[in-house]
């Protein structure tokens, strides 16, 4: 076998985050449709330790994803592989829902200087918008999605009262409805510790040397923001705050919000004009449970004192399960069972 030949149908393993590259481009490791992405499966599980199978699985599936958009042969699944990981899931079943943020968590991230700017603002704008990261965020630093936001996407009412996002891309824009977000000032007679207009009115300025036309969200050396990028500064400083970084990620604060609003009792009809939910249920995955809506609800469970076992309050009748309409017993005994022995 000629040497070239012997690098390109090389010994499982061989293929690892380092040579990715070169393995898609056929110059390195095995075959793309034979033993590749059982190879890169077990150096995650061996070498990078990936802990869990459901993770090793969308790695897998995030480097399908990658030779097909490089416009390399998709590499096959292997049925082995993909059984061996259900039943791995299967046994150690792993929740992948993120704690939703809090208001405190926001107010000390967006105030944290150490993180990047455009971290900061993009924290801010998914936190009021409910929006995903994925949305307002680039994959990569250097690849502009085709509908990414721009920053000719922003506009601003006369008085600055607002801030609106409008979207070339989402599931309303795909039923002909608008797709926007708007974002308002928060109320003056109210306390707040950031200004969400105020922070995107104040970063187009400063960074106003880059192309309208371009991607809003953008570092000050012009490497587009990412989603791992927010991804790594949420979990550090959850870490500085004494949290699990495992439980927090970016959908936080989607899910976070969604929470908040539920705790001060918006109504349904607002929350899912605020995230752009078309169903009544659309929330319903970033729903968590918190004190305040405990609270509301258990006021009315609450057992008072008057509810004491063998106490009835008046004008309350009291039925059981069984026999929830029992007739009053003059009706009873009026009544004349059909097959009573006379």
């Amino acid at each position: 076998m000629a040497a070239s030949d012997a690098g390109r149908h090389g010994a499982p393993g061989l293929v690892d985050h380092t040579n990715l590259e070169q393995v898609i481009q056929g110059y390195h490791g095995p075959s793309m449709t034979a033993t590749f992405l059982g190879d890169f499966a077990r150096y995650l599980q061996d070498v990078a330790k990936v802990p869990t199978a459901s993770s090793i699985r969308s790695y897998c599936m995030d480097v399908a994803n990658l030779c097909a958009s490089l416009h390399f042969p998709r590499p096959i699944f292997p049925p082995l592989l993909q059984r061996a990981l259900d039943r791995e899931t299967a046994a150690h079943p792993v929740s992948r829902a993120k704690h939703p943020a809090t208001p405190a968590f926001v107010a000390a991230f967006v105030h944290d200087g150490s993180i990047p700017r455009v971290l900061r603002v993009a924290a801010a704008l998914l936190w009021f918008s409910t929006l995903r990261g994925s949305e307002i965020l680039a994959t990569s630093p250097t690849t502009v999605k085709p509908f990414s936001l721009r920053r000719q996407d922003v506009s601003f009412a006369p008085d600055s009262s607002y801030l609106r996002l409008s979207f070339r891309k989402g599931k309303p824009f795909a039923k002909n409805e608008p797709s926007v977000r708007i974002i308002v000032r928060p109320d003056g007679g109210q306390p707040h510790t950031f200004d969400p207009v105020d922070m995107v009115l104040a970063y187009l300025r400063d960074t106003q040397a880059f192309d309208d036309g371009e991607p809003l969200l953008r570092h000050a050396d012009g490497a587009l923001a990412t989603k791992k990028h927010l991804l790594d500064a949420i979990k550090k400083k959850a870490r500085a705050l004494g949290l699990n970084d495992a439980d927090y990620g970016v959908h936080s604060l989607r899910s976070g919000g969604v929470t908040t609003m539920r705790a001060h009792n918006v109504t349904d009809a607002d929350i899912r004009a605020q995230g752009g939910w078309l169903s009544e249920a659309g929330d319903a995955p970033y729903r968590r449970a918190n004190v305040q809506q405990a609270r509301r609800a258990q006021q009315a469970l609450a057992v008072s004192r008057s509810d004491r076992l063998g106490a009835s309050p008046a004008g309350v009748d009291m039925v059981t399960a069984s026999t929830p309409l029992l007739p009053p017993a003059a009706a009873l005994l009026a009544f004349s069972h059909p097959f009573a022995v006379t």
